[in-house]
Protein backbone atom coordinates (compact mmCIF):
# COMPACT_ATOMS: atom_id res chain seq x y z
CA UNK A 1 0.00 0.00 0.00
CA UNK A 2 0.92 3.48 -0.77
CA UNK A 3 0.14 7.01 -1.50
CA UNK A 4 1.32 10.16 -2.57
CA UNK A 5 0.33 14.01 -1.96
CA UNK A 6 1.14 16.72 -3.61
CA UNK A 7 0.62 20.98 -4.47
CA UNK A 8 1.07 23.14 -7.35
CA UNK A 9 1.17 27.07 -6.85
CA UNK A 10 1.08 28.85 -11.25
CA UNK A 11 1.26 32.01 -10.38
CA UNK A 12 -0.81 34.26 -12.57
CA UNK A 13 0.24 35.15 -15.73
CA UNK A 14 -0.49 38.35 -18.10
CA UNK A 15 -4.36 38.49 -17.76
CA UNK A 16 -5.08 36.24 -15.19
CA UNK A 17 -7.10 37.25 -12.41
CA UNK A 18 -5.32 35.01 -9.55
CA UNK A 19 -2.96 32.19 -9.37
CA UNK A 20 -3.70 29.03 -9.33
CA UNK A 21 -3.28 26.09 -6.87
CA UNK A 22 -3.87 22.65 -7.17
CA UNK A 23 -3.88 20.01 -4.25
CA UNK A 24 -3.73 16.24 -4.97
CA UNK A 25 -3.93 12.73 -2.87
CA UNK A 26 -3.68 9.95 -4.39
CA UNK A 27 -3.56 5.89 -2.49
CA UNK A 28 -2.64 2.67 -4.09
CA UNK A 29 -2.68 -1.33 -3.23
CA UNK A 30 -1.78 -4.66 -4.38
CA UNK A 31 -4.13 -7.14 -3.70
CA UNK A 32 -3.35 -10.84 -4.62
CA UNK A 33 -6.39 -12.83 -5.73
CA UNK A 34 -4.66 -16.18 -5.79
CA UNK A 35 -3.61 -18.22 -8.84
CA UNK A 36 -0.91 -15.82 -9.53
CA UNK A 37 -3.36 -13.29 -10.03
CA UNK A 38 -3.43 -9.57 -8.74
CA UNK A 39 -5.44 -6.11 -8.46
CA UNK A 40 -3.89 -3.05 -8.53
CA UNK A 41 -6.31 -0.46 -7.44
CA UNK A 42 -5.74 3.06 -7.05
CA UNK A 43 -7.65 6.30 -6.12
CA UNK A 44 -6.70 9.94 -6.63
CA UNK A 45 -8.42 12.97 -6.05
CA UNK A 46 -7.19 16.35 -7.31
CA UNK A 47 -8.73 20.01 -6.35
CA UNK A 48 -7.90 23.01 -8.59
CA UNK A 49 -8.49 26.44 -7.09
CA UNK A 50 -8.67 29.32 -9.68
CA UNK A 51 -8.43 27.01 -12.23
CA UNK A 52 -6.35 28.80 -15.31
CA UNK A 53 -5.98 31.78 -13.20
CA UNK A 54 -9.89 32.52 -13.47
CA UNK A 55 -11.28 33.64 -9.89
CA UNK A 56 -13.89 30.82 -8.56
CA UNK A 57 -13.60 27.94 -11.56
CA UNK A 58 -12.86 25.60 -8.90
CA UNK A 59 -12.70 21.89 -10.13
CA UNK A 60 -12.65 18.32 -8.33
CA UNK A 61 -11.64 15.53 -10.06
CA UNK A 62 -12.09 11.75 -9.26
CA UNK A 63 -10.47 9.26 -10.35
CA UNK A 64 -10.72 5.32 -9.92
CA UNK A 65 -8.88 2.44 -11.60
CA UNK A 66 -7.00 -0.74 -11.70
Amino acid sequence: MGYHVSYMCQAAGDGDATDEHSFAVTFYTSLDLGGGVAFDPIVELVRQSDRGGVDNRDRTYLTLGG
